[in-house]
């Protein structure tokens, strides 16, 4: 049989059939100029692990929409059959990239590696990476960058020690990436955040401005007419196009801004693939790719600033190395560390009263949820889990957010407990919630399990943030019509911001491992444990958590493309709430329990200022959605953080599903 080879919480090889060999991913800072010539990598006392042992293979994943095709069991016979070890080297160059000027290599390094023909894997506890450079012409560039820009680097690399020895390169533009002969960007009248959209929705979009100008906020609107007529469009494989001119636009914003007191942080995009351009990415992952009938549309080409993510010249962007198994022929296209984070808001049909009306109705409530938010309804939140396959619930997923959003009262919608429909939603939706989780089915037209026509029953007081790892939902190039996600925004209730994919997303068969789950829980840890609140920054910061695993091809890298925020990046989503937390985390859900059970959890005051806490008691019903609920325990007033909770002695009670509930008391 196979073994299953794991190194504390250390990501494993995801591609199927091979050797499932956790691996150590490592993001090193390097000096701004020269050629790196070499890398050493020296394993410290290395040995044996006793065997004989055969690495457990990884499985493939597949796309929710299709679910599994083919054999789940792919064995690579070159891999297990060799005479020679895998990996060859304990490392594995990925790209080097650049952020705001800083240039980073990524690796991969191999602590495990197998040697088929012994049946037997090496470990090397300790590895040492030296990482030979040329030197440049200058010897480090220019010093320091934004605070901002060393924060997240420092949190980023393996070596933050190093920051303040290797300077940057000058951005883009100074680097002759792009010099434009007309700019609209006046040096001198620096903006942090600005608007995209057409002259006909400009004036929709004028109460956000003035928002964001009393937050503090320097403001800009540009009118997408005028940026076509002004940059130049050529693309590196000939020809030109609308989506060039726009990303040039923004590349000469970012560098004439970069070094003053308001950087460009933030982008808003006011408008559907009609009137805002948009760019296609060509990814493949196992017997998936994608093309003209099933595009990938990516708004990370607007966020990514250096290169031109078509390095070798032939028409499709965003490919990944050809010797990492991609078809990038001079290597890395994406830029994957973004200098600006961008949000786009799907209006359509240009110069029409709908799409103003559209425009102003997102608007609306965009200054109704950062405006003054009722307490009542910010810590409810709406998990829902679908079966996937057979043997695949989303629930087990959604627990996992769960366990990182304790915060939120949630209330389960989970086809593993019982079946729910979209009338349950939607009288969910209206009685007010914040925020809702979803993994199951979904498709341009569908998704939560409701319909456009579903949307438009939606009367909620308040609106909500979405994040859907269903596949199509956020397709904003969808023919002839819009995707589901556009109506949730631009009608008058419903959400004030949507997460999803533009294409598939992934999961692995009876498993909380797929790429779009990686995804979602980052997001949401962005959200609720790193204290990243703006929406914009919250995303991005989860899918560089998720660069360890996103490789030249494959699901990771597919969702890392094309995962688009519908709303606006500097939206602060509310995290701290006034009503006291109340969160089991064991014993887990549809957990078999037999004797006295140890309950543990959290019990105490939320996070806003002047929130308070009296106590909290535990119940117990019959069912899923119990009629009647059996006290456990008298009220405790020790409020309580990760630990024990009270026991609970399932041993008298008869066979069945039961209801575990934990209420906690602000006094009020």
């Amino acid at each position: 049989g196979f073994t299953r080879l794991t190194l504390g919480d250390l990501p494993q090889l995801t591609e199927a059939g091979r050797p499932a060999l956790p691996y150590r991913f490592v993001q090193l800072l390097l000096p701004a100029e020269g050629t790196v010539k070499g890398v050493e990598v020296i394993l410290e006392n290395e040995h044996w692990l006793p065997g004989p042992l055969i690495p457990e293979p990884a499985r493939p994943q597949f796309p929710i929409s299709e679910g599994p095709k083919g054999p789940s069991d792919l064995l690579d016979a070159q891999i297990y059959g060799a005479s020679v070890c895998w990996p060859s080297e304990a490392y594995q160059i990925l790209s080097e990239q650049y952020f705001d000027g800083y240039r980073l290599l990524l690796m991969r390094l191999f602590p495990l590696r197998y040697y088929p023909y012994r049946r037997m894997v090496r470990y090397a506890p300790t590895m040492r990476v030296i990482v030979h450079v040329s030197e440049g012409h200058s010897k480090g560039g220019t010093q320091g960058g934004p605070p901002d820009t060393v924060a997240r680097l420092a949190n980023l690399v393996d070596n933050p020690h190093d920051l303040g020895r290797f300077g940057r390169l000058g951005p883009p533009k100074k680097r002759g990436e792009f010099l434009p002969d007309r700019s609209l960007v006046e040096p001198g009248q620096p903006c942090d955040y600005i608007i995209v959209t057409s002259r006909a929705l400009r004036e929709a979009f004028e109460p956000l401005a003035a928002w964001r100008r009393e937050q503090g906020l320097t403001v800009g609107i540009f009118e997408i007419e005028e940026i076509l007529a002004t940059y130049d469009g050529s693309r590196p494989s000939g020809g030109s196009d609308d989506a060039t001119k726009l990303r040039n636009f923004l590349i000469d914003a970012y560098t004439a801004w970069l070094s003053s007191p308001h950087p460009l942080r933030y982008v808003l995009l006011g408008g559907d693939t009609e009137i805002i351009p948009t760019r296609a990415m060509y990814v493949r992952a196992g017997i998936y790719e994608t093309d003209e009938a099933r595009p990938l549309i990516s708004d990370a080409y607007y966020a990514g600033l250096d290169g031109n993510w078509d390095a070798d010249r032939d028409g499709f962007y965003g490919e990944g190395a050809a010797n990492l198994g991609g078809t990038g022929e001079a290597g890395e296209e994406a830029d994957l560390y973004a200098e600006i984070f961008v949000g786009r808001v799907p209006v359509n049909e240009l110069a029409s009263e709908q799409s103003d009306q559209e425009a102003r109705n997102w608007v609306a409530k965009v200054l109704q949820y950062e405006g003054n938010p009722e307490a009542t309804y910010l810590n409810r939140g709406v998990w829902l889990g679908e079966r996937l396959d057979e043997w695949t619930y989303g629930d087990h997923s959604k627990d996992r957010v769960r366990e990182v959003s304790p915060a939120l009262d949630v209330e389960r919608l989970y086809d593993g407990i019982r079946p729910w429909s979209a009338n349950e939603l939607v009288a969910l939706l209206n009685s007010g919630v914040h925020i809702v989780n979803h993994l199951g089915h979904a498709s341009s037209s569908y998704v939560l399990r409701m319909s456009a026509s579903d949307v438009a029953r939606l009367t909620n007081k308040w609106p909500f943030l979405v994040h859907s790892q269903g596949c199509l939902s956020a397709a904003i190039s969808t023919p002839g019509g819009e995707a589901i996600a556009e109506s949730f925004l631009t009608v008058r209730h419903g959400a004030f911001a949507f997460i999803g994919n533009t294409s598939y997303g992934w999961y692995l068969p009876g498993s909380t491992n797929g790429a779009s789950q990686i995804f979602d829980l980052g997001f949401f840890r962005a959200l609720y444990q790193a204290g990243i609140r703006n929406l914009g920054r919250a995303l991005q910061w989860a899918k560089e958590d998720a660069l360890d695993r996103v490789g030249a091809v494959g699901p990771e890298r597919w969702v890392f493309l094309e995962l688009i925020l519908l709303g606006d990046p500097y939206t602060p989503v509310v995290t701290a709430y006034a009503h006291p937390v109340a969160f089991i985390s064991v014993p887990n859900p549809r957990e078999l329990l037999a004797g006295p059970v140890q309950i543990r959890g959290s019990a105490h005051a939320g996070a806003a200022p002047g929130a308070r806490f009296s106590g909290y008691q535990l119940y117990y019903g019959f069912g899923s959605r119990p009629r009647e609920w059996i006290t456990i325990s008298l009220t405790m007033t020790q409020p309580i953080t990760n630990g024990f909770l009270g026991f609970w002695d399932v041993g008298r009670l008869a066979d069945g599903a039961y209801t575990l509930r934990l209420r906690a008391s602000d006094g009020m």
